[in-house]
């Protein structure tokens, strides 16, 4: 999340006061959670982004980097859920325990969002609010299909390095590397035999 974006948020009034039965504390958590979930949704992208270029060489160091890094994202992106969760659970002013106690099909104040939330503050704190979870959905869907792009690119990847090892094995048992000699590998047709590697793709 950029500076000049938090500060825009200040500056068109996120902190106005309380409005649409939130407190002022309210209002600044709610700001809070959504800049962090930006800022957060940003450097998972960025670490996609690593992802995808490293699975493009094929980079098995890199790849495992950043697979970590994605890990620790995911880990702080689900602390930050969990603050999601309880800020809608108070300001709906209901508690877990009272959340339990309800018939099942009953609504669930904790699955409101986070911008119908936003929509209730009045003023220019709720344009504010706005904006920055426009940003959020704007960010949560690049990751989102960078994510598919990236599961995609991998199933490839190890498709692609089967088929080699495939050629590979094959090569050495023509060459009598596991064969016994005299012998070829049961179920291989002389006309089967694979003797040149493509290594070109």
């Amino acid at each position: 999340m950029s500076t000049m974006m938090r500060d825009d948020a200040k500056a068109r009034g996120v902190r106005a006061g309380a409005s649409g039965g939130l407190t002022e504390l309210q209002i600044r958590r709610l700001e809070a959670l959504l800049l962090g979930l930006i800022e957060h949704h940003e450097r998972l992208e960025g670490v996609l982004d690593e992802h995808r270029d490293a699975l493009a060489k094929a980079d098995a160091a890199r790849i495992g980097v950043c697979v970590e890094r994605e890990q620790m994202a995911g880990r702080k992106l689900a602390e930050l859920d969990a603050e999601r969760t309880a800020l809608l659970r108070e300001i709906a002013g209901v508690s877990l325990r009272w959340q339990l106690s309800q018939p099942a099909g009953s609504p669930d104040p904790t699955k409101a969002t986070l911008t119908s939330v936003a929509m209730r503050v009045n003023g220019p704190a709720r344009d504010a609010l706005l904006t920055l979870a426009g940003t959020l959905r704007a960010v949560m869907g690049r990751v989102v299909q960078k994510q598919q792009v990236i599961r995609t690119a991998s199933q490839s990847l190890m498709v692609h390095m089967r088929s080699l090892f495939e050629q590979v094995s094959l090569q050495l048992t023509h060459t009598g590397t596991y064969a016994r000699p005299g012998q070829r590998a049961a179920g291989m047709h002389a006309s089967a035999v694979v003797s040149t590697l493509d290594m070109t793709s």
